[in-house]
C-alpha cells in the first residue's frame, strides 16, 4: 500500500469516526456493551478490546485511540461515583492492548506493516512476493486474535479485584437522527476501501503506473489504485461537509476537533520529540551491536527470533519502532544467515515485534494518546501488565513466525 493511500484511509477513517461520534455512536456502543456484559468490569474491558481490535485490523491503530476515546469516557460517566478507582486504569490498558494487537492483524493495521513490505523491496528479499494483503490476514487475524485473549487473561488474572466487580449496566443512548447517515456512510466507506485492497494488493490491479512526474524536486508516481482511493476520498468529504444533516450538514468543520484530547495530542508530540532525541544518542547502534551478540553463529532458528524479536520488544519501550526497525531490519538477515533461518521471517517478526511494546506511553502513538488522553491512568499498572504482555508477545510471534505462518505464505507463494 503507498503513502497515497496510507492517507486517504487516515483521513476517511478520521472524519468517519467525528461523523459516528456526532451521532452518538459511542454512547450505542457503550449502551450495548453494557447490556451485553451484564455490568461486570472484566466483560467491560473485553469488548473494549475486542472494539479496538476490530477496528485497528482496518485503519491505523493510533485512529482508533483518538476513536475509542470518547467511549472510554462515556462507560466512566456511566459506571458513576461507585466505580472501582482502577476502572479507568483497566479501560486505558484495554484500548492500548486492543489497539497495538490489531495492528498486527493485517498489512493496513500498523504503518510498521507497510514499512516492513518497503524494506523488503529494498533488500530484495526472497519470498516477498507472497506477503501481501490477503495472506498476512490468513496469519494475522488468527495470530492477533489469540494473542488479544492471553493479554485480556493476563488482566483477569493481575487485576482480579477489580475485574470480578460490576458497574452500572442500565445505560440508554440519547436519539439521534443522524445515526442511519453515520451507520451508512461507515459501512460503505469500509465497504470500498476493501475492495479496492484486495484488488490490488492481493490481484495486483491498478499498482502499475498511470502518472509519472515530479513535484517539488522529488519524483512522483501514481498508481490506478491511488487514483482511485484520492478520487474516494475526495467524495467523502464532498459528500460529508455539503449534504443536509440534523440542523445543518453531516459533518461541520468544529466537529473534526470537538472531543479531541488536546493533552493526548500534546503528550504524543512530545513523545515523537524525545524519541528523536533518544534515537541520535547513540542508543540505536548499541541496539545493533547487541543483536549480533544475543544470536551468534549455532543459535537455533526459534531462539534467535525470540532473541531478535524480545530485542526488538523492549527496545521500543524507549526508542521509535521505525528506528528500532531500520537498524534491526538489515541486522535481522544477517543473523537469519548466520543460523540458517529465512531471512523473511525474521523481519517480519521485527515488523510484527515493534507494534507490540505495551509497558511504557513512549512506545508507540497508541501508548502515548491512551495514556494522556484517557487520563488517571496507573503507572505502576501499566508498567507490570505491559512487561507480561511484552514477554507474552514475544513468545507467540517467536511461535507463529517460526513453525505457524512459513505454511501459509507457502501456500501463497
Amino acid at each position: 500500500m503507498s503513502t497515497i493511500q496510507t492517507v486517504c484511509i487516515f483521513v476517511g477513517g478520521y472524519l468517519l469516526s467525528r461523523l459516528l461520534l456526532r451521532a452518538g455512536g459511542h454512547e450505542r456502543f457503550v449502551a450495548w456493551l453494557a447490556r451485553r456484559s451484564a455490568g461486570r468490569v472484566s466483560r467491560v474491558v473485553l469488548g473494549v478490546m475486542v472494539g479496538a481490535f476490530a477496528l485497528s485490523t482496518f485503519v491505523p491503530n493510533a485512529l482508533t485511540v483518538l476513536a475509542l476515546i470518547p467511549v472510554v469516557a462515556a462507560l466512566r460517566r456511566a459506571a458513576g461515583e461507585g466505580a472501582p478507582a482502577r476502572l479507568g486504569t483497566l479501560l486505558a490498558l484495554g484500548v492500548i492492548f486492543g489497539g497495538n494487537i490489531g495492528g498486527m492483524a493485517s498489512v493496513v493495521g500498523s504503518p510498521a506493516n507497510l514499512y516492513l513490505l518497503v524494506n523488503l523491496r529494498i533488500f530484495g528479499v526472497a519470498g516477498r512476493e507472497a506477503l501481501h494483503f490477503v495472506s498476512w490476514l490468513s496469519f494475522g487475524l488468527p495470530m492477533a486474535s489469540g494473542l488479544l485473549l492471553l493479554a485480556w487473561l493476563v488482566l483477569r488474572l493481575t487485576e482480579a479485584g477489580t475485574m470480578g466487580r460490576c458497574i452500572n449496566a442500565d445505560v440508554t443512548p440519547a436519539p439521534s437522527p443522524l445515526w442511519p447517515a453515520a451507520r451508512g456512510w461507515a459501512g460503505v466507506w469500509l465497504a470500498l476501501w476493501v475492495v479496492l485492497l484486495v484488488l490490488t494488493l492481493a490481484l495486483g490491479l491498478g499498482t502499475g503506473p498511470l502518472w509519472q512526474g515530479v513535484l517539488l524536486g522529488e519524483p512522483v508516481l501514481l498508481s490506478g489504485a491511488d487514483v482511485a482511493g484520492a478520487a474516494l476520498t475526495a467524495l467523502l468529504v464532498l459528500a460529508l461537509f455539503s449534504l443536509p444533516g440534523a440542523g445543518g450538514r453531516l459533518l461541520e468543520l468544529r466537529d473534526l476537533w470537538r472531543d479531541v484530547p488536546l493533552r493526548g495530542v500534546l503528550f504524543g508530540v512530545g513523545v515523537l520529540v524525545l524519541l528523536v532525541v533518544v534515537a541520535r544518542s547513540g542508543l540505536v547502534g548499541l541496539l545493533e551491536r547487541v543483536v549480533q551478540a544475543v544470536a551468534p553463529a549455532g543459535t537455533g532458528g526459534f531462539v534467535a527470533l525470540l532473541v531478535v524479536v524480545l530485542v526488538t520488544i523492549f527496545a521500543t519501550e524507549l526508542l521509535s519502532n521505525t528506528a528500532v526497525a531500520t537498524v534491526l531490519f538489515p541486522a535481522s538477515i544477517a543473523v537469519a544467515r548466520r543460523v540458517g533461518l529465512d531471512p523473511l521471517l525474521l523481519m517480519l517478526g521485527v515488523s510484527l515485534a515493534s507494534t507490540c511494546a505495551f509497558m511504557t506511553p513512549l512506545a508507540t502513538p497508541v501508548n502515548a494518546l491512551a495514556f494522556a488522553g484517557i487520563g488517571g491512568v496507573s503507572l505502576r499498572a501499566f508498567l507490570k501488565n505491559g512487561a507480561l504482555v511484552n514477554v507474552i508477545a514475544a513468545l507467540w510471534i517467536a511461535l507463529w513466525a517460526r513453525w505457524l505462518i512459513p505454511p501459509v505464505l507457502a501456500w501463497f507463494g
